[in-house]
């Protein structure tokens, strides 16, 4: 669950969605590009149905540069910024959650790899992590064995091989 103050931004808030199947927005200043096209609705996880009105291309920046989405759907009435991670995957961006207790690492890579595949109908081919050991549990090297993932560790001592998370620590 998200925690947002309401003196932010809605622009400043983008979530990360597994069970969202496109981009969404409300705020039409943000596109770069918007087409008109047909109408869909659109149904969220509160049964709510809302109107698309057309579809387009946002800038985002990210820690690896500005990037460009596409096929993000403007919705007037949605609330916030919704990224799907299935769409985020297709296109060949690559997601890293943070996470502050390791031990529990392993069944969220299982949860997360269960919707991603769903949502998106394609398969998780490869993990890249370092040699902490939250990713060399017996337990997590036959997961991964089992469904195929080609495991790929980072070389000790070269934290800008292993991202973000890991130089933060």
């Amino acid at each position: 669950m998200a925690n947002v103050t309401s003196d932010q931004k809605t622009a400043e808030v983008c979530f990360i969605d597994s069970g969202c199947s496109n981009h969404m927005t409300g705020l039409k200043p943000i596109f770069n590009e918007l087409n008109e096209g047909e109408k869909l609705k659109v149904e969220l996880g509160n049964n709510k149905e809302l109107q698309v009105e057309r579809k387009g291309t946002v800038g985002i920046e990210t820690h690896h540069g500005n990037r460009i989405l596409t096929n993000v759907q403007y919705v007037p009435d949605i609330g916030y910024n919704l990224l799907s991670v299935g769409q985020l995957m297709e296109s060949g961006h690559s997601i890293l959650f943070d996470d502050e207790r390791k031990s529990e690492t392993s069944e969220k890579f299982k949860h997360f790899k269960a919707k991603v595949e769903k949502q998106s109908g394609m398969f998780i081919k490869s993990l890249r992590s370092d040699g902490g050991g939250e990713f060399l549990s017996n337990n997590f090297n036959h997961f991964c064995e089992e469904h195929g993932i080609h495991r790929e560790l980072t070389t000790p001592y070269t934290p800008e091989q292993n991202g973000k998370a890991e130089r933060k620590n």
